[in-house]
C-alpha cells in the first residue's frame, strides 16, 4: 500500500453494465409511486388551501368518506358481490361510457 490507500476493488467489465441497468430499473420502479404520492399531496394541499371550503368543519371530510365506504360495503353485501367483481363492474361501466 503506497500512500496509505487500499487498492481499489476491481469490477469485471462484463458485470458492470448490467448491474447499472438493473439498479436504474429499480430506481424507476421506486420513482413512480414517489411522484404519484407527491402529486396527490400537492393536489390535496392546494385543495385545502382554497377558502371556498372554509365553512366546512374538518371532521366532515372523513365522515363523508367513511359513509361512502360503508354504503359501498352494504351494497356489495346485499348483492353478494366480492370487491374484485365490483371493481371489474365499475371498470366495465366506465369503459363502456367512454367508448
Amino acid at each position: 500500500m503506497r500512500g496509505g490507500y487500499p487498492p481499489a476493488p476491481s469490477i469485471p467489465p462484463s458485470r458492470s453494465g448490467p448491474e447499472v441497468v438493473r439498479r436504474g430499473r429499480r430506481l424507476e420502479r421506486a420513482l413512480a409511486p414517489l411522484l404519484l404520492g407527491t402529486g396527490t399531496l400537492v393536489a390535496v394541499v392546494v385543495r385545502e388551501a382554497v377558502d371556498s371550503n372554509a365553512g366546512v368543519p374538518t371532521w366532515a371530510w372523513p365522515a363523508v368518506g367513511g359513509s361512502a365506504l360503508i354504503g359501498a360495503a352494504v351494497a356489495m353485501e346485499r348483492t353478494d358481490v366480492t370487491p374484485i367483481e365490483a371493481g371489474r363492474r365499475v371498470v366495465d361501466m366506465v369503459g363502456s361510457y367512454f367508448d
